[in-house]
């Protein structure tokens, strides 16, 4: 027994480096094999599936005829390069700017894929997701984000679709109600998105205390509650009313008189047990629209809609098309310098306010590459 013990032990370095060596072998195997299966990815689909998405199956029969894609769209002839745009465009008049959008794009996506490493546990629940719009004959999806120029954009889309010839002819109710546009259902919401492969993904945002000052003006604010709209944004000024304001009585609640202060506005925003009640007009942006979970293509900002809008509509060759942004197609304000509004509202607050403000927001910040001057 001992003499069998001690051939074992001489054996047993030899079986370990055998061991060792096959496990080599086997990890450089299945490392070839799958870099050989990387290019068999379709490009397609590589562009639409973001890296903190989760995997969905193309061959689901889940997914409804109306999002099953046809063609070829917008993402995949879309500039990842700066190089790219010099390609295949000499002597376009428009070559410069376009290469200039290009680099402005790839940096807003780097900025949001960035961000969302340094958070990988960033909380975003398709029950609160935004709308999600389907335009087929110009293979867009767009996520619908309230107050960063919807109602112009939907203006745009309506042409492009075909339901209006020209986008000075859409009125306000038109754009949002009667707009004949194909909605993502909330259900499987992701699933279905990301089986868009063929659609363009498409976002515009805005500096996150300026879209507060707009929900404040056009929804909040004694002149808005007033002006006929959705009875619920009466509803949200009178509860608010109701909590902050020490001493409410008769008056106060009268809907033809009532106003919301905008400290009153402030102490609402900032109050933990409202949070998860927040109207999509004042949701934080991210929760809305996903952007760690969509990978979009186009990421445009209200605060230069005009080279953003000239940028996708050359892409679509659409360049007679311009993105409406005379007054009259403007309303409560948002035509106006939003620095101009941010030192008006912010100027006066507390430091304290400020900064719970900034909290709840944070993330909005950090994706879209917004800075907190000159509030902060």
């Amino acid at each position: 027994m001992a003499r069998q013990e001690e051939e074992v032990l001489k054996v047993a370095p030899y079986l370990q480096r055998l061991l060792r060596h096959w496990l080599a072998v086997c990890l450089v195997l299945l490392t070839t094999c799958y870099s050989s299966a990387i290019p068999a990815l379709d490009s397609s689909r590589k562009a639409a599936v973001s890296p903190y998405a989760p995997s969905v199956d193309p061959r689901n029969d889940d997914v409804s005829e109306d999002l099953q894609p046809d063609g070829q769209n917008l993402s995949q002839r879309f500039p990842q390069s700066v190089g790219e745009m010099n390609s295949g465009r000499d002597g376009d008049p428009d070559n410069r700017f376009m290469q200039e959008q290009a680099l402005v794009q790839l940096r807003r996506k780097k900025t949001m894929r960035d961000a969302c490493r340094r958070q990988p546990l960033i909380k975003q629940e398709e029950r609160y997701a935004a709308r999600f719009f389907i335009l087929k004959k110009s293979k867009i999806l767009y996520c619908a984000l309230p107050k960063t120029g919807t109602t112009n954009w939907k203006r745009v889309f309506m042409v492009l679709e075909g339901f209006r010839p020209n986008v000075e002819n859409v009125s306000f109710l038109d754009a949002n109600v009667n707009n004949g546009f194909k909605e993502v259902p909330h259900s499987s919401l992701l699933r279905q998105i990301l089986n868009l492969n063929t659609y363009t993904r498409f976002v515009q945002v805005r500096h996150p205390f300026a879209r507060l000052i707009s929900a404040y003006r056009n929804k909040i604010s004694g002149e808005a509650t007033r002006s006929g709209q959705d009875p619920k944004f009466t509803d949200i000024s009178l509860h608010i009313v109701r909590k902050y304001r020490r001493g409410a009585e008769g008056e106060d609640f009268n809907p033809e008189t009532l106003r919301v202060t905008w400290d009153e506005w402030i102490q609402y925003l900032t109050d933990p047990t409202e949070l998860s009640r927040f109207d999509p007009h004042w949701r934080e942006m991210y929760k809305l629209c996903l952007p760690c979970r969509v990978n979009y293509d186009v990421v445009g900002k209200l605060e230069t809609v005009e080279s953003d809008s000239k940028f996708l509509l050359n892409y679509l060759d659409l360049k007679q098309l311009r993105f409406p942004t005379s007054r009259p197609l403007f309303h409560h304000g948002i035509d106006r310098e939003d620095k101009e509004l941010l030192e008006h509202y912010f100027g006066n607050m507390s430091t304290r306010n400020l900064q719970r403000l900034y909290n709840i927001y944070k993330l909005d910040f950090e994706l879209f590459g917004y800075k907190t001057k000159p509030v902060l």
